[in-house]
């Protein structure tokens, strides 16, 4: 996962991943952990960046398997 990307959206800047959505990012590429974009974001509590990865069609089916 693109370090600019993962810190977009452990922040919450919505308007920032809207950009990098629209240059064509990977909605589900994965961070070293193999959480995705979307793990990161409801786990942060940021729901309008999570709705707009939905509405972007990230997974809901992909699972990480860190625990730590």
């Amino acid at each position: 996962m693109d370090s600019v990307w993962e810190g977009a959206i452990k922040r919450g800047e919505f308007q920032r991943v809207l950009e990098l959505l629209e240059r064509g990012i990977n909605v589900d590429s994965r961070n070293r952990r193999g959480q995705t974009a979307l793990m990161l974001a409801a786990h942060a509590g940021h729901r309008v960046v999570v709705e707009a990865l939905i509405a972007r069609r990230a997974s809901l089916n992909i699972t990480a398997k860190y625990t730590g």
